[in-house]
C-alpha cells in the first residue's frame, strides 16, 4: 500500500522562498487566525527563521471565543516569552 502524503505545492513553494530570502528578512510577522491560533501555525516557521525577531498577529480576533482568548495568551507567553496583544 502506498503512503499518502499531504503537503500542498503552494506551502512548499512558500517555504523555499522563505529559505532563499531569509538573509533579506529583519523581522518575521506571522498572521494567525485568532479562532484557532495553534492550528493555524506552521510548525516549521521556528526552524526556518532561526533567531529572527518574530511577531505574531491575530487576525479575526473579533470572531474568536473570548473564553479561550486568555488561554491563548497564556500559551504564547510560555512558548515565546511574551503574549498576544490587542
Amino acid at each position: 500500500m502506498a503512503t499518502i502524503q499531504w503537503y500542498p505545492g503552494h506551502m512548499n513553494k512558500a517555504k523555499n522562498q522563505l529559505e532563499d530570502n531569509l538573509d533579506l528578512i529583519d523581522v518575521l510577522i506571522e498572521v494567525l487566525d485568532a479562532r484557532l491560533p495553534v492550528s493555524s501555525r506552521n510548525p516549521m516557521i521556528g526552524q526556518l527563521t532561526k533567531k529572527k525577531p518574530h511577531i505574531i498577529v491575530l487576525n479575526k480576533a473579533d470572531l474568536a471565543d473570548p473564553i479561550h482568548e486568555d488561554q491563548g495568551r497564556h500559551d504564547s507567553r510560555s512558548e515565546r516569552g511574551s503574549g498576544f496583544r490587542r
